[in-house]
């Protein structure tokens, strides 16, 4: 378990490297506000992005092996209680969470659900690059975990609605395209720092015995 954590700890570094400064850039210069909370958010939100690419062995420079390993029969893996299961879906909660707490847009719950199906999709694709499976019940796993994480983010944000403190006090002037945008935005940075700089950086490290 301590290397596993280890692990992970390694491979944010990229994230903290590269993804921080870059976020920091482009929060200055696309919004008025300053919020040192929304800046943390983001980076917590790209690090949660980084983890689950790590965990879901999403395929990056040097790892892509293509194997065809799919399950297209819903519900055929899926045991009740069981904890790959339970697994599935507590991964996906802060994702559901962390979209309408970032951006309004996506305080409409069908709209977070519907980007939170769209992201598992293109982990199980992707497994279609390594040698995991595809499988259709993780992908139903994933969107109920988003499900869960949407609710939870409505209820909070129905608490603090009035509260001066509240993280996105920027995001009322923004259209649904606007933040469609910049989370597609901070996706593609985080895939770019992941596909091809964490593989390098990690090299170099592994190469110093680090």
């Amino acid at each position: 378990m301590f290397y596993f954590i280890l692990y992970l700890l390694l491979d944010v570094i990229p994230l903290l490297l590269i993804l921080l400064p870059l976020l920091i850039l482009w929060q200055r210069l696309c919004y008025k506000n300053k919020q040192i909370s929304r800046y943390l958010l983001l980076i917590l939100f790209s690090g949660y992005l980084f983890a689950v690419f790590n965990l879901t062995g999403f395929p990056c420079l040097g790892t892509l092996s293509p194997e065809t390993n799919v399950n297209l029969v819903p519900f055929s893996t899926i045991s009740e209680f069981s904890v790959h299961t339970i697994l599935n879906v507590l991964l996906f909660v802060p994702f559901g969470f962390l979209l309408p707490i970032l951006w309004n847009s996506f305080s409409n719950g069908i709209r977070t659900i519907l980007v939170g199906f769209a992201f598992s999709l293109l982990i199980e694709l992707s497994q279609l690059l390594t040698f995991r499976v595809t499988d259709i019940d993780d992908l139903i796993t994933n969107t109920l975990g988003t499900l869960v994480g949407s609710l939870i983010a409505l209820l909070y944000l129905h608490i603090v609605k009035n509260h001066k403190d509240t993280i996105s006090e920027n995001k009322k002037t923004h259209t649904t395209k606007a933040d469609l945008i910049e989370f597609s935005l901070l996706l593609s940075e985080v895939l770019c720092v992941w596909f091809f700089i964490s593989p390098i950086i990690m090299n170099v490290l592994y190469s110093l015995e680090l």
